[in-house]
């Protein structure tokens, strides 16, 4: 017998996988990390998966995640507010709102502003051993 899986998001803070009729939770909001070079923002390191870094990040109303590049693949599901993308020139794109996903290539420049009052949260996946490395160690390099 085959089983559809289906992640879901609950209350924006449990992530869960739906098998048949049950509910298997894979995640819950837990450790904040702060990202000292992104005005107001705080990540959380949601339940490993082999290949697969799940991240939830919430960047305080007003705050930014300024132009910056990662060596894996990430996509991200935002999952409540706005902001507006920022193009590999720098320059600001267009605005992304709750249930749009973006997703980038490795090395690809990428970052967020104008966040809106109510603040912006997305849930980060990111292949091979992701953003967040150990404790204190990150993938990520700023332009």
């Amino acid at each position: 017998m085959q089983f559809k899986a289906y992640l879901v998001v609950i209350d924006c803070t449990t992530w869960c996988t739906i098998r048949s009729k049950h509910i298997v939770v894979i995640a819950r909001k837990a450790n904040l990390m702060k990202v000292s070079a992104c005005v107001g923002t705080t990540v959380s390191r949601l339940a490993p998966v082999e290949g697969l870094q799940c991240l939830r990040v919430e960047v305080a109303p007003h705050g930014e995640i300024p132009l910056h590049r990662h060596d894996c693949a990430a996509t991200m599901i935002v999952i409540a507010g706005t902001a507006r993308k920022l193009l590999a020139s720098g320059r600001p794109g267009r605005m992304v709102r709750a249930g749009e996903v973006v997703v980038k290539q490795p090395r690809e420049l990428h970052g967020f502003v104008d966040i809106g009052p109510e603040g912006f949260k997305f849930i980060s996946l990111s292949s091979g051993e992701g953003i967040v490395k150990g404790e204190s160690t990150w993938d990520i390099e700023f332009a």
